[in-house]
């Protein structure tokens, strides 16, 4: 394995193989672009010692950014999940890695992407272009980062990323045509954990993220104070829960039961895409 090339600019390192030096530097103007999008719109600071990788192979995306002993330990028990990480690389197009001491996100190579006209991120978005995609990727990538120490539950961690996307892009990202699986698929038994994200199907995938997405539009446009005080600091799920449930009049026992229609009402007069 060859020796990676950094340089560092912004309080961020970026790390990558030689041959990706063009990639790196793309990646690196449109971090700078997110991070300062993030930081205007939800006050979420870069954290210190964050890293960004570009890189071509599933096992170093696995390995590299690992702290030494994880690393270590990685490497000892590769055989146990070396099938499941490199399905999920193949579907990726790039990921955070929260790690204690700084997040770390690592770039697949554009040219590596799948193209597979029923992937997830086709069922989920509308991309006008290559540089489109990738600066929807990226920008992400590093509102996960930048909301790393808050430990958002899924729905909110990748809705927030998402609605990110949309302000650093100037426009919705997301495909209107997915509001109606909120109100059929809402009575279903949704992900709410990452833990159970790589072990369902990609219609569950999808519904998770498509919720994320417009429940958390729904209280910036809604009630932006309350998402303000739901990503001001570090909050338990339940204390989520009841923060919104009390806005909305709902008990929590009856709050995910019911969110999903309220949602699906606010946004029934949207242009068909």
């Amino acid at each position: 394995m060859r020796r990676l090339e950094s340089f560092c600019e912004g309080g961020i390192r970026y790390l990558f193989e030689p041959a990706e030096r063009e990639t790196a530097e793309q990646v690196r103007a449109i971090c700078a672009e997110s991070v300062r999008v993030t930081q205007e719109q939800w006050e979420l600071p870069l954290p210190r010692g964050c890293r960004v990788y570009v890189l071509a192979s599933w096992w170093q995306a696995a390995l590299l950014p690992a702290p030494l002993p994880l690393r270590l330990w990685y490497a000892a028990t590769l055989p146990l999940w070396r099938h499941r990480a490199r399905n999920v690389w193949s579907q990726a197009a790039a990921w955070t890695q929260p790690y204690r001491s700084a997040p770390a996100v690592v770039v697949k190579p554009q040219r590596l992407w799948t193209k597979r006209e029923d992937s997830i991120g086709r069922r989920i978005y509308r991309f006008h272009g290559p540089e489109d995609r990738m600066r929807n990727v990226v920008c992400h990538e590093m509102v996960h980062a930048c909301a790393n120490r808050l430990r958002l539950p899924l729905w909110l961690n990748e809705g927030l990323a998402m609605l990110t996307v949309d302000r650093l892009l100037g426009r919705q990202t997301v495909r209107t045509g997915t509001l109606p699986l909120l109100a059929h698929d809402g009575a279903r038994d949704p992900v709410t954990d990452y833990r159970r994200l790589g072990a369902v199907a990609d219609d569950a995938v999808v519904h998770a993220y498509v919720r994320g997405y417009w429940l958390t539009r729904f209280l910036a446009e809604s009630h932006p104070d309350l998402l303000r005080g739901l990503i001001a600091r570090r909050m338990s799920r339940v204390a989520i829960d009841y923060a919104i449930g009390r806005r909305l009049s709902l008990r929590r026992q009856a709050l995910w039961r019911e969110i999903d229609v309220i949602v699906a009402a606010h946004f029934a007069d949207l242009p068909a895409d």
